[in-house]
């Protein structure tokens, strides 16, 4: 796949856009601020098998120490049963909160500090993060609001092991690209992540057996993002 077949593989959703030109997915554009967009493949993936992917993105994260402009709650890489066509909850639910049974990798760039039903649990650090995630019900916290595009959800991301932090500098002002890759093995269900931050290379790995049904292996590959801007290039 490349950027002059994206299209034929892909479909777009929600507040996102494709420059074929450049070969960039924008899942929100800087001007709609409360909003989610999701790039989800048109085929479902089989998770018997092994699969691997690259790419870069690109955030404009919303930094606290800088109240002049806005910027992205973050960018989500998530494998999702069911509708492929579903695109989560916006703010801190980036793109994945309310969607039933899914989990991937998070590039978290907004530090939400308490737990909100259908969107997302509370987020473990106060910096950028890239971490495992996986939806799970939490129907003591409450449910999302009308303004959602899944309402009355009370299934909530929540962050897996130990998230790795970076810093909002890492971004640059939006025009820094990071390299990211996704590696998966469809014996051991092991999933493992990488992103190149700087001269740091931050990466790790989980066992997501528990998350993928035997019966029915099949799940939905979706790129998701919410916020100001959340922009990626695979």
């Amino acid at each position: 796949m490349n950027q002059d077949n994206f299209l034929k593989y892909f479909e777009l959703a929600g507040a996102s856009s494709y420059d074929a030109k450049t070969g960039i997915v924008t899942l929100i554009p800087r001007t709609n601020s409360k909003d989610s967009g999701i790039a989800y493949l048109k085929s479902n993936m089989d998770m018997s098998k092994s699969f691997s992917m690259a790419g870069a993105i690109q955030v404009i994260p919303s930094d606290p120490n800088d109240q002049t402009r806005g910027g992205g709650d973050g960018m989500t890489f998530a494998f999702r049963p069911g509708d492929p066509t579903k695109v989560g909850n916006f703010g801190q639910g980036i793109g994945v909160g309310g969607i039933e049974g899914a989990f991937g990798t998070v590039i978290d760039t907004y530090y939400n500090n308490w737990n909100q039903g259908g969107r997302s649990l509370m987020d473990p650090v106060h910096s950028p993060y890239i971490s495992f995630f996986k939806n799970i019900d939490k129907s003591g916290i409450g449910k999302s609001d009308s303004t959602d595009r899944i309402p009355n959800s009370t299934i909530s991301k929540s962050v897996i092991g130990t998230p790795q932090a970076f810093r909002y500098s890492d971004f640059g002002k939006g025009e820094i690209w990071l390299p990211f890759s996704i590696s998966y093995d469809g014996n051991t269900k092991e999933m493992t992540y990488s992103l190149t931050v700087g001269d740091k290379i931050l990466t790790s790995t989980n066992n997501f057996s528990t998350e993928i049904p035997t019966a029915d292996p099949y799940m939905n590959f979706a790129m998701a993002g919410a916020g100001d801007l959340a922009a990626g290039s695979m």
